[in-house]
């Protein structure tokens, strides 16, 4: 009886750690450029550095099936990228279906966002991509459009 007891102590230890190994680490360094590509293709934004209107924005990538991705911020006070979390502290972590799409919703802050899309596979291989978002505030493209106009119209002659 008691062969049993330490086995199956023993068993459940020994998924308990290997349960931990494939979730998101908290931190990623950096200077961490993951160990791999073609995990993970960002579809949106277009380009690592971007800017945009929208608070709320929808990042998307085309990922292979089973893909784990998680999103990060990057703190600058420690230089370093942390997981980001829901509203009620779940973390932003998505099994990609066998559709292949990654989708999540992010709020912007008014400023640059630094982001980190870490996309792992089971065989312990990962990708990271960094992306700077700015968000721009919606009058001050207003002007930058009213006076691209203005140029237009007053040298559009030449």
């Amino acid at each position: 009886m008691k062969k049993l007891a330490v086995c199956s102590l023993l068993a459940i230890l020994v998924l308990s750690v290997s349960l931990g190994c494939l979730a998101a680490p908290e931190v990623i360094s950096a200077y961490d450029g993951g160990t791999t590509y073609g995990l993970m293709t960002v579809k949106k934004p277009e380009t690592s550095v971007s800017s945009t209107t929208k608070q709320n924005y929808t990042l998307s990538a085309i990922c292979r099936s089973g893909v784990v991705v998680s999103l990060y911020s990057y703190n600058s006070a420690t230089g370093q990228f942390y997981l980001k979390r829901d509203a009620w502290g779940n973390p932003l972590t998505k099994t990609v279906s066998a559709s292949g799409t990654y989708l999540q919703e992010v709020d912007l802050a008014k400023e640059t966002n630094y982001l980190l899309l870490r996309a792992e596979y089971g065989d312990g291989n990962y990708q990271h991509v960094r992306l700077d978002i700015t968000l721009l505030d919606q009058a001050l493209l207003d002007s930058i459009r009213g006076f691209a106009a203005n140029f237009r119209s007053i040298f559009g002659g030449w």
